[in-house]
C-alpha cells in the first residue's frame, strides 16, 4: 500500500516535495481522499 501511495504521489505534478505531500495528506482529509481516488484508478 505504501509503495502504491508513493507512486501516485510521484505522478502528481506540484511544486511541493514528496515529503510535503505526505504530510499534507496526513493533515488534510480532502487531499488524502483525492490521493486515494487516484490509487483506485492506478
Amino acid at each position: 500500500m505504501r509503495r502504491m501511495v508513493l507512486a501516485v504521489l510521484k505522478q502528481i505534478k506540484t511544486k511541493s516535495s514528496l515529503n510535503g505531500m505526505r504530510l499534507k495528506a496526513g493533515w488534510d482529509e480532502a487531499y488524502m481522499e483525492e490521493i486515494l481516488l487516484k490509487i483506485k484508478g492506478f
